[in-house]
């Protein structure tokens, strides 16, 4: 999840793809896009490790 998060921050900030392709990403698939694709596909994650957790706290009792 967090490698996820860090991704999308070095997309961003390295403004791939458009930094190799001028003018051929301006409309759908930009940094800004692939950015925010990452930062979604981060918290899905963080979302799913959460249930795991509450699925094992609940499995195991002290």
């Amino acid at each position: 999840m967090g490698a996820l998060y860090a991704l999308g921050v070095a997309v961003y900030a390295a403004r791939v793809p458009e930094r190799w392709f001028p003018g051929r990403f301006d409309l759908v698939g930009h940094s800004h896009q692939l950015f925010h694709l990452l930062v979604v596909a981060g918290a899905y994650a963080h979302y799913l490790g959460a249930l795991e957790y509450l699925k094992w706290r609940d499995a195991v009792k002290c």
